[in-house]
Parts: structure tokens; sequence; C-alpha cells
């Protein structure tokens, strides 16, 4: 998409240009001439890998005014995080190992203070429909 534009065909579509019928039954659009029933629940999702903010010779305009835009892109942190991440697990796998063990307990004892919290709550239901 980042390369070339979008056909011009799809412009009803993008810009929402959908009406409903004579028996305001059916939801319909016009391409290029011929009209066209379309689903109640239809979405358009398109993606691209190119940066949004990013303007060049070889980007095109996107189509973003007529859109809900969703960026998913990642920070320089993120990749970096991500890269440090793989390596240790290859590099370094007993990190890894420990790393697990690590959210093991933490999952444990998180599940004690849950129960305790419902011991607790029990106790003091109790204590006070006396």
């Amino acid at each position: 998409m980042e390369r070339y534009s979008l056909p011009s065909v799809l412009d009803p579509v993008i810009q929402r240009k959908f009406y409903k019928d004579q028996d305001n039954k059916r939801l319909l659009v016009n391409m290029n001439g011929s009209v066209y029933p379309v689903h109640d629940d239809f979405r358009l999702f398109l993606s691209t890998s190119s940066s949004l903010y990013v303007r060049g010779d070889e980007t095109r305009q996107l189509p973003i005014g007529h859109c809900n835009v969703i960026d998913l892109s990642l920070s320089q942190q993120s990749h970096i995080d991500k890269l440090l991440t793989d390596i240790m697990r290859v590099e370094r796998p007993e990190f890894e190992t420990q790393a697990r063990s690590i959210e093991g307990g933490i999952l444990h004892h998180k599940q004690e203070l849950l129960e305790e919290h419902v011991r607790s709550r029990r106790w003091y239901n109790l204590c006070y429909s006396l």
C-alpha cells in the first residue's frame, strides 16, 4: 500500500459513502457506477509497514482522514528490549530458568494472598453476621 496509491474504486468504501435502498433494509455502496450490497458488519482493515508520519517521494498519502487509525509501531526502546531478551535467552539460558522460577513464585504468592483474602472475608462476615 505504501508504494502505490489505493485504487480510486475504493474511495466510496474508505469514505464510508454507504446508503440504504428504497425499502431502507439493505446497505449499498456505489463503486464505479455499479451498486453493491454491503453487509451490516462489514469492516475494512488496511495495513502498512511504513510509519504514518514519514513523508517522502516513495510514500503515498494514506486516507487516514476517513479512517480510525491504530498505530502499532514500536519505539526504539521496545526493539532494544526485545533484542536483549532474545540474546539473553540464547546466550544465558540459566537466566530464563531463573526468571520462570521467580514468575512461578510470584504466581504462588498471589494465589496465597487471594486465599487469605477469601478466608479473612469469610471470618469478617461470620463475626458481623451474629
